[in-house]
């Protein structure tokens, strides 16, 4: 593994730099871990993304998918309709949004809170596939498609931090 050399943005020098502006700082890591690791571009999604996915309907109340999130220490859950197909994705983002809001009470259901349009990434995609569609889309959560459009993995920002910091340790940390 080669390491080359690259600028990490602090303070105002990131926030002018056009590329990364209004970026989430983990994002602009991860950019700039994508672009100086070599090796990372070719790995395939599948060999990172989490297959035990937890899913919700979108009928399934809120609170209920709050508790599932902390018991289970992840930060989205995949919505999937009657028919097994995608509906959304609840984050942990979209309740930050549920206790900002103006709300009374923090009631409802995950259709009430989730985010519907979801964006994926095929199972085919690399690793540096996925870190260039999260950082452009502004997202911390992909779902992973398989050619049949069934969704069949989750791949987080924190997952590629955590693979591109193996990557550039020796493993034994």
């Amino acid at each position: 593994m080669i390491i080359m050399n690259y600028t990490v943005y602090y303070g105002d020098n990131r926030s002018s730099h056009p590329d990364i502006r209004n970026k989430p700082p983990q994002l602009v890591y991860i950019r700039s871990a994508c672009s100086v690791i070599m090796g990372v571009d070719n790995t395939p999604v599948e060999k990172l993304m989490s297959t035990d996915l937890l899913t919700v309907t979108p009928d399934t109340d809120i609170s209920e998918a709050a508790a599932i999130l902390l018991d289970e220490g992840v930060g989205s859950l995949i919505v999937l309709d009657t028919e097994e197909n995608l509906a959304g994705v609840l984050t942990s983002t979209d309740f930050v949004a549920v206790v900002s809001g103006d709300h009374s009470s923090y009631s409802g259901t995950v259709r009430d809170h989730m985010t519907q349009n979801v964006l994926t990434v095929p199972s085919t995609a690399t690793l540096h596939d996925v870190a260039v569609k999260m950082i452009r889309e502004d997202v911390q959560h992909l779902p992973v498609a398989s050619n049949k459009s069934e969704i069949v993995g989750m791949v987080s920002a924190t997952d590629l931090t955590a693979q591109l910091t193996y990557m550039g340790s020796s493993g034994t940390d």
